[in-house]
């Protein structure tokens, strides 16, 4: 009999699952303690690798600069023989997603 493949490996899901139940567990037994730890990482962050968000955000709008004014911007999405009021719609929708999430909603 063959050896049965899985979709997903064993110890990553359990390794996994222990990391997630240990900051749950911790965050309900101490509170402030998560608190306190998660508020030091997040000034550390902000402050330390701001210029790693900068980058990254310049060198994707460079990139979709760049596939706008080659051969790729003029790459049609989607099926052969879709519409383009299916293009529309999705572009609605992620625009409407965007809305919702500057809002807060």
């Amino acid at each position: 009999m063959a050896k049965e493949e899985r979709s997903y490996d064993p110890y990553i899901l359990w390794f996994s699952a222990i990391l997630i139940a240990g900051f749950v567990l911790w965050s309900i037994i101490f509170p402030t303690h998560m608190e306190t730890v998660v508020q030091q990482v997040f000034n550390w962050m902000t402050t330390s690798w701001v210029w790693l968000w900068l980058w990254t955000a310049f060198i994707l709008v460079c990139a979709a600069f760049v596939m706008l004014v080659t051969d790729y911007g003029k790459m049609k999405l989607g099926k052969e023989g879709d519409s383009s009021t299916r293009y529309f719609r999705v572009r609605r929708s992620i625009r409407r997603a965007g809305t919702l999430r500057l809002r807060g909603s």
